[in-house]
């Protein structure tokens, strides 16, 4: 889910939490809202577990940089990465996604150490 639609999700979940027991009645009889009776009170129910909504919305950015930083982190890693292979004598350095590819193209993927 992306930070925006955890951001819309913590905003909803706090706005249907803070209606009273009688609001939240009253929403329930509008037809366009009974069809998600369910998904509704279980979001209310929710809230429960949920800490203020900056604190919310802090976490949620920190975990999104955090994952996304050590995605790049791991990608530029890899993408350093260069692969020695001698072929007809001469040697040629391939990433490790074009060395991958080679090897998987190969009639002998065993060749390629030789």
């Amino acid at each position: 889910m992306s930070i925006i639609n955890k951001g819309i999700k913590i905003i909803l979940t706090k706005k249907i939490s803070a209606l009273t027991d009688e609001e939240f009645s009253e929403l329930l009889k509008v037809d366009f809202f009974n069809a998600m009776r369910f998904p509704l009170k279980e979001t209310r129910k929710q809230d429960k577990d949920l800490l203020p909504t900056e604190e919310e919305t802090i976490i949620n950015h920190l975990s999104l940089d955090g994952l996304h930083g050590w995605g790049n982190m791991y990608n530029q890693l890899v993408a350093s990465i260069k692969i020695p292979v001698t072929e007809d004598g001469e040697t040629k350095y391939y990433s490790a996604d074009q060395f991958e590819n080679k090897m998987n193209s190969e009639e002998d993927p065993c060749a390629l150490y030789l």
